[in-house]
């Protein structure tokens, strides 16, 4: 089970955004949350350690928004374009205060994996969130 859900076989055999769309959808039939998921730009399929990365961040900004946000709605993006990927996960949830987050001083392992995979990309993540006002989080991976 850990190895399936760290690397799903629809993954492998279908890429990113088939496995992101999935694991959209169910999380949408089994919790109470409403998952919106938009996907464009994806014509071919990514480096194996890029689609990885990326379903591993997916998976963990998900799951953070499922175990802390008490969200109704959650919007999911993932837009290939000409220099790299993005992926922004937003929530209508309790948000947080992300004043004091870095790589350095945070309390769960979530974050720091997310932080460890972005870095390991190459890329940038922003987590714009305010206590009241959900969360998003953007993730920009270049290619």
């Amino acid at each position: 089970a850990i190895s399936q859900n760290l690397h799903p076989r629809i993954l492998e055999n279908y890429g990113l955004p088939k496995a992101i769309e999935n694991l959209c959808e169910s999380i949408g039939r089994s919790k109470d949350l409403t998952v919106n998921l938009q996907i464009h730009g994806f014509n071919t399929r990514l480096p194996n350690t890029v689609e990885i990365g990326l379903y591993r961040i997916a998976q963990e900004l998900i799951n953070n928004t499922l175990k802390h946000a008490q969200a109704k709605e959650m919007d999911v993006h993932l837009t290939r374009h000409t220099k790299g990927l993005m992926l922004l996960v937003e929530d209508d949830g309790t948000g947080f205060d992300p004043k004091g987050l870095n790589e350095y001083r945070f309390e769960g392992l979530g974050i720091r994996n997310i932080i460890t995979q972005v870095k390991s990309l190459g890329g940038t993540y922003h987590f714009d969130s305010s206590a009241g006002n959900g969360t998003a989080v953007t993730i920009e991976i270049p290619l």
